[in-house]
């Protein structure tokens, strides 16, 4: 620019140079050309390619869709009129719908499914295209790979209010989905059973192994009874020590008798002869309630050492049948618990084989496309304004 034109641009309130025309046209049009190749590189190209991409090669993908909900048995226990109304009934079980659903996404219901299909031919099937096919150019075939490659094809939603669960599964061929769809409602009623196997053998379990111990002291102990009473040669010895104490009064009536009569005879006629016999009868009074008190207490062979052995024994056998109505009782309870906890899957949605092709979504996924690189854009186009801003 001359010196002579730029005299009569006007002065600049900063008192910086002022550009001249054909230098600010200039950056107009470097600015321009520069944002023009930003929205082809970011907006043009990339609709562009998900057009052709989903227009002509992105092979159609059939979604088989089934629904499901998890019930659990319940139990309510109430009184009065409520128990005769209400006393069983069937309630939707939220935990295990969560974990059911953790487990459709896991690793292992894949395994479990690719032990009875081959998911890889499956999703490596001719139909598919040249980028949706596993596995990929960029991909090795290993298990992990197929399990991050499944989960895109997998969709499973769960309604909080109804508690109904939707499992969506998609493949390049009709009846390939509802083969999976099947294959992983089977696996989750497996698991569902696994579930209540589980609860199973975590309280059932404990209990029978409680009952058993409780009946092999029973016979344990009733076997001891019958070895103790065939070796001491009576079956109750309380019974027969109350026969020995009985006879031991009797004898000892009989005895105190002779006293009498033998002291009437001394006063009344100590002469006479049937004295000596009274006396003769008297000692042997004595000596047999001796001997009937020997037997019953008073050395190592008496009755009383049985009748102790005998109580403790039963005293044992008592005790362990206690013990035993305990466990089968501790049995019920756990049975009617794990009953209770019991979960199952009621279908409400068999697979379906579709009929036609929902995926990809192809019109969606070009203003997807569009729409983000878009969004790309504006957001470069404005960091580049504010820049050249900020540097003049």
């Amino acid at each position: 620019m001359s010196e002579v034109y730029q005299r009569y641009l006007p002065p600049d309130p900063s008192g910086l140079p002022v550009a001249a025309p054909s230098q600010l046209w200039r950056r107009a049009v470097a600015l321009a050309g520069d944002v023009r190749a930003q929205f082809i590189a970011l907006v043009v190209a990339p609709t562009i390619v998900a057009s052709l991409y989903y227009g002509l090669l992105a092979a159609p993908q059939y979604v088989s869709t089934t629904e499901y909900v998890v019930r659990g048995v319940d139990a309510h226990h109430a009184s009065g009129l409520a128990s005769l109304l209400n006393t069983f009934g069937v309630s939707r079980a939220a935990d295990e719908t969560s974990a059911i659903e953790s487990f459709l996404k896991s690793r292992d219901v894949l395994e479990h499914i690719n032990s009875h299909i081959d998911v890889r031919a499956i999703y490596g099937s001719p139909a598919a295209d040249w980028f949706s096919r596993f596995p990929r150019f960029w991909e090795r075939d290993s298990f992990e790979n197929l399990f991050a490659y499944t989960r895109s094809f997998l969709t499973v939603t769960q309604d909080a209010a109804s508690g109904v669960t939707r499992l969506d599964v998609a493949a390049f061929d009709p009846r390939s989905a509802q083969a999976l769809a099947t294959a992983m409602l089977a696996a989750a009623g497996e698991m569902a059973n696994s579930l209540n196997a589980r609860a199973q053998s975590d309280t059932v379990d404990d209990a029978k192994s409680e009952l058993r111990e409780a009946r092999d002291d029973v016979v344990k102990i009733q076997g001891d009874l019958t070895a103790f009473r065939n070796n001491a040669l009576l079956v109750d010895p309380l019974a027969f020590a109350g026969a020995m104490l009985k006879d031991i009064g009797a004898l000892s009536l009989q005895r105190s008798q002779a006293q009498t009569r033998i002291a009437e005879a001394e006063r009344l006629s100590p002469n006479n002869p049937s004295l000596e016999s009274l006396k003769v009868n008297a000692g042997a009074l004595d000596k047999k309630v001796d001997e009937e008190r020997a037997k019953l207490a008073g050395s190592s062979t008496a009755l009383a050492g049985k009748v102790a052995g005998y109580e403790r024994l039963t005293l044992m056998r008592g005790l362990a049948e206690k013990r035993y109505g305990a466990a089968l009782l501790s049995l019920q309870t756990a049975e009617a618990e794990a009953q209770r906890k019991r979960v199952y899957i009621e279908q409400i949605v068999k697979p379906n084989l579709p009929d036609e092709a929902t995926e990809p979504q192809r019109l969606r996924n070009v203003l997807s496309a569009f729409v983000v690189g878009f969004m790309a854009f504006s957001l470069l186009w404005i960091l580049s304004v504010g820049s050249k801003d900020h540097a003049q």
